[in-house]
């Protein structure tokens, strides 16, 4: 089949490997950003959020991800959390409840930011960029 979308999920590759001078343009970074916030989410939720960690505070992060030195070498590192404060102040404000408090909450986010990382993940890609999912 020749599909561009389906070509470019069928090219990824993790890659550990990282040219410690090469920037990524901002512009692309927020384009990035942009294409993982246009993901499927739960009850438009998008029960997560994004920390950008620069470069000069990477070294304080490899020990948490497990010690991978490809973090501290990488152009552009995240940290994608699941973020249930927004969803919770809103329900507080409006002044609901909700039983399920906070375990479906959680389960949402998860797979919020999950879709969010994937959608990330292949837009980087699709500008060319070689990427790789650090679980920690």
């Amino acid at each position: 089949m020749n599909n561009p979308v389906i070509d470019q999920i069928f090219k990824h590759r993790s890659v550990r490997v990282f040219d410690k001078e090469f920037e990524i343009p901002r512009d692309h970074i927020d384009l990035i950003i942009k294409a993982g916030q246009q993901a499927s989410t739960s009850c438009s939720g998008q029960m997560y959020s994004i920390i950008e960690i620069p470069k000069e505070n990477r070294e304080e992060i490899v020990p948490l991800c497990g010690d991978q030195q490809f973090v501290s070498e990488a152009s552009f590192f995240c940290i994608i959390c699941v973020d249930l404060y927004r969803l919770h102040r809103l329900v507080e404000l409006a002044g609901g409840e909700n039983p399920n408090w906070p375990l479906a909450g959680l389960e949402i986010g998860i797979y919020d930011a999950g879709l969010l990382g994937q959608n990330m993940v292949l837009a980087a890609q699709a500008l060319g960029y070689e990427i790789c999912f650090c679980g920690s």
